[in-house]
């Protein structure tokens, strides 16, 4: 089996784009796989 290199590649990713987030930059994909910054103090 080859792997999968390129994520743009990858079945289950454009199934979960067609079926769920609708479109790459949407606001679901937003929500849901993009993550903040907070900064921290030292230990």
């Amino acid at each position: 089996i080859k792997p999968i290199r390129k994520s743009h590649d990858n079945p289950a990713i454009k199934e979960l784009y067609e079926d769920f987030l609708k479109k790459p930059l949407g606001h679901i994909s937003h929500e849901l796989l993009h993550t903040n910054y907070v900064e921290r103090g030292v230990y």
